[in-house]
C-alpha cells in the first residue's frame, strides 16, 4: 500500500514539474501548440483553440462595451496582446517552444554527470503565485461589488498572464543550462591546471568552447519567433504582472553573471599555461566570447538583461525629448 501511493505521488509530482503542465494551462485559454505527431488530433486541437479564442474576445468586447473610457482603453490593449499571442501560438507553435526547449536539453548531454534538477522550478512558481493572485483580487471585487462581477474578465486576466510562461520558461532553462556551464567550466579547467600535455589542455578548452556554443547557437537560430512578442508586454496591476514581465530580463542578466564566470574561468588559465599552443587555444576563447556575446536583442534595439527597463525608460525619455524639441521649432 505504502509503495502504491509512493508510485502516486512520484507519478502526479512528474506531472506538475512537467513543462507540459503549463502548457496545457496555456492551451486551456486558447493558446495553441502541438500536443502530438498526429496531424489529425493537431487539427482538432487548433480548432479548439479557435473557438475559445474568439469566444474570449468576443466575451471581453461585450462585458466592456458599456464601460468607461479608461476601462475599454485597458480592454481593447489586452485584447490587442491576446490576439497576438494566440496567431504567434497558432501559426508558429507556441513561439516554437518544444523545438528550442530541445536544443537547449542538447546541452545536457554534453555536460556528462551534470543536470538540471528542475529546469521550469521559478516559472511554475510565479505562475502558480499569479493565478492565486488574481483569484484572490477578483474574489474580493466580487464580495465587495457583486453587479460588477464577471465571470469572464477573471478568466481573459488569467489568459493576459499564461501568455508570458513559454517565453519565461525559455529563460529559466538557459539561465538553469549556463550554471551547470559554468561549473562545468570550473571543474575542468581545475583538472587540466596539473597536466603536462598541451593537446590535452588544449582539446578540453576546446570542448568546453563547443558546450558553450552549442547554447548560443540557440539563442541566435532558434529563438527567432520568441522576438516579436519580447517587448509587447505591460505593467498593467501590482505586482505579481511586474514580475511576469520582467522574468525574462531577470533571467537574462542571471545568465550574463554566469556567462562572465565562465570567461573568468578560461582567462585564469593564462597563470597556468606552459606552451604556445595553450595560450593561442585559451586566446581562440577569448576572442569567441567577444565576438558571440550572451544577448538577446530584440528589433535590435532592446536586451532582454537587467538593463532592458533602463533601455525603455531611456528610449522613452529620448522620444519624449525629441517631441519636445519638434514643438518648440514648428
Amino acid at each position: 500500500m505504502y509503495n502504491y501511493i509512493r508510485k502516486k505521488y512520484t507519478n502526479v509530482l512528474k506531472i506538475v514539474k512537467s513543462v507540459h503542465l503549463v502548457m496545457s494551462v496555456r492551451l486551456i485559454f486558447g493558446l495553441y501548440y502541438e500536443i502530438s505527431s498526429r496531424k489529425l488530433l493537431n487539427t482538432l486541437v487548433k480548432i479548439y483553440c479557435i473557438f475559445i479564442g474568439l469566444a474570449l474576445v468576443t466575451q471581453e468586447i461585450w462585458i466592456t462595451a458599456d464601460n468607461a473610457f479608461d476601462r475599454k482603453a485597458r480592454s481593447a490593449y489586452q485584447i490587442a496582446v491576446y490576439i497576438a499571442n494566440f496567431l504567434i501560438a497558432l501559426f508558429f507553435n507556441s513561439e516554437n517552444f518544444f523545438p528550442v526547449l530541445e536544443k537547449i536539453r542538447k546541452v545536457d548531454r554534453l555536460l556528462k554527470d551534470l543536470k538540471v534538477k528542475d529546469e521550469i522550478l521559478i516559472s511554475r512558481s510565479i505562475m502558480f503565485v499569479s493565478i492565486a493572485t488574481r483569484l484572490y483580487t477578483h474574489l474580493t471585487f466580487c464580495l465587495l461589488y457583486p453587479i460588477h462581477c464577471y465571470g469572464n474578465i477573471f478568466i481573459f486576466d488569467l489568459c493576459m498572464y499564461t501568455t508570458h510562461f513559454a517565453r519565461i520558461m525559455v529563460f529559466e532553462s538557459l539561465w538553469h543550462r549556463t550554471r551547470l556551464i559554468c561549473k562545468y567550466f570550473e571543474r575542468e579547467l581545475n583538472v587540466i591546471r596539473t597536466e603536462d600535455s598541451e593537446e590535452i589542455i588544449v582539446e578540453k578548452i576546446r570542448n568546453c568552447m563547443r558546450i558553450y556554443k552549442e547554447l548560443v547557437n540557440v539563442v541566435e537560430q532558434d529563438m527567432v519567433a520568441m522576438k516579436p512578442m519580447m517587448t509587447e508586454s505591460a505593467i498593467l496591476e501590482g505586482i505579481v504582472e511586474f514580475l511576469v514581465t520582467i522574468a525574462p530580463a531577470i533571467f537574462g542578466e542571471l545568465i550574463n553573471n554566469r556567462v562572465k564566470k565562465i570567461k573568468l574561468h578560461v582567462e585564469k588559465q593564462l597563470l597556468y599555461c606552459k606552451g604556445e599552443s595553450t595560450r593561442d587555444a585559451i586566446e581562440d576563447a577569448m576572442m569567441f566570447f567577444k565576438h558571440h556575446p550572451f544577448k538577446y536583442i530584440v528589433w535590435r534595439l532592446l536586451t532582454v538583461d537587467g538593463t532592458l527597463i533602463l533601455s525603455v525608460i531611456g528610449l522613452l525619455a529620448t522620444y519624449t525629448v525629441a517631441v519636445v524639441q519638434f514643438t518648440h521649432v514648428f
